[in-house]
Order: C-alpha cells, then structure tokens, then sequence
C-alpha cells in the first residue's frame, strides 16, 4: 500500500502493479520531473517517501503539506510507500515491520491532518502579527474533483459580517472578477474560482446576493468598468438557465 498526497491535499490510495513497486513503476509516476528524491518518514514507521523535482517550478504547484513533512520546498505530489512494498534489495526498509496496511494508513493520515492543523495555527498567528485582516473567507470542503483538485462551495450566509466589510472581501471580489472575466464558462453550476489545487462554486440561490455584495464593493472604489463586467456575466448565466428550465417543462 501507498498513498499519494497531491498538492490541492487530496490523498489517493496507490498500489503496485505486483507484490512490490519496481523502478519503472516510480520513474512512471514521476516521468515529469528530472530527478525523482527519497527519504524516510520518522515520525510513521516503516514509511519510504518518494517525490519529483525539476530545475524549474511553478508556484501553482507548491505543496504545502508534503513540503512541511519533508521539511523542503517540494512542488509535486509525494508518494508514501508503505515498507512491505518496497523491494528488499533496495535495502531501505527498517529492519523491523511494526505496523500492517490499515494502521499504517490510519498513522499516516492523522500525521498529514496534524500538520495541516499546525500550518493552518501558525497562518492565523502570523497575519495577526503582521496586522493583517484575520476575517478570513469560509468555505465548505466538497470532496475531490476528477484532476485531484479540492471542491469548495462559498456560501454567503456562512461568512462572518466582519468579511463583507474589510479588505478580505476585496481581495476575495478580485480573485472572483479575475477569475470570470478570463476562464469563466456558462454552464448549470456557477464557479467563482479556480487555479491548479482549488475549485469553488456558490449555489444558483447564492449567486444574486454575492453579485450584488461584489458591485457595492466596487461602486465604492469607482470601479465602474468591472461592475458591468461583471452584471454581463451575470445576465448571460441566468438567460441561460431560464432557457434551460423551460426546455425542462416542454
């Protein structure tokens, strides 16, 4: 057994073609880097750690998690390889087995939901020492999407008052302007956001209120220009949901 941990945070279970995992199966998997780097976990037993790298990187790419347990930057997902299936004469197991699949999962992912509670504890910390704006968006976790991407829905009324009213909305009202001025598509569910780890949507119900909340934002910083981009896109979304809800009663 393995687990590959994506850089969204998504985890997928892996396992070997045979009994344990060959040197093409690990060249395959990372076949898009130039080097492919390994290390051993400390802190889950009988765990091999394996990885690509190349010279140059995307930001986009950045994983946070894999980089925080393997205490470098690391910008591809990271394969963890339970010790039984790796081949012995690699000679890199320990010496010991101490752990069999399921427990060796169950340890795994409680490490990997440790960590990201620290950085998500130490994150707070740090913008509230830097005096930035702690009114951060909420959002509720879906589950995976087919390319390994993380699914959140926004929802309005889950936002603290404090987020409408300070530059978190701004800065989230920008992202959401960006995003459906140069990669939004009409279809039946409306994304607001999107990039190589994240997608996010809002239901039909929703979709009015954050419009408007977004326009006020912007009419208040005269920024006339994107409000009708912005009622554009708007129009277009609910033309084309009206003409599908009455295809639906013919």
């Amino acid at each position: 057994m393995a687990i590959l941990l994506y850089p969204s945070g998504i985890t997928e279970m892996f396992e070997p073609k045979e009994l344990v995992f060959t040197d093409q199966e690990l060249l395959d998997i990372f076949k898009d880097y130039t080097f492919i780097k390994t290390a051993r976990l400390q802190e889950v037993p009988n765990t091999w750690c394996v990885w690509g790298q190349n010279k140059t990187y995307d930001e986009g790419d950045f994983n946070k998690l894999g980089s925080d347990i393997l205490l470098e930057n690391v910008y591809c997902a990271v394969l963890f390889i339970h010790d039984t299936q790796i081949d012995p004469a690699w000679t890199l197991t320990d010496n010991v087995i101490y752990k069999g699949y399921e427990q060796f999962k169950e340890d795994l992912l409680r490490f990997f939901d440790h960590i990201a509670d620290n950085v998500l504890i130490m994150s707070q910390k740090t913008r509230e020492q830097q005096g930035k704006e702690t009114n951060l968006i909420f959002l509720n976790a879906i589950g995976p999407t087919v390319d390994k991407r993380v699914l959140f829905e926004f929802d309005p009324n889950k936002q603290s008052k404090e987020f409408y009213n300070d530059n978190s909305f701004v800065n989230f009202a920008d992202k959401v302007i960006e995003f459906l001025k140069n990669d939004y598509k009409i279809q039946d569910t409306f994304y607001i956001y999107h990039d190589k780890k994240t997608l996010i949507f809002i239901r039909d119900e929703h979709v009015g209120f954050l419009i408007d909340s977004i326009i006020s934002a912007l009419e208040i910083k005269e920024r006339y220009e994107s409000c009708q981009e912005l009622k554009y896109v708007y129009e277009q979304w609910k033309k084309y949901k009206q003409n599908k809800n009455k295809k639906r009663r013919k």
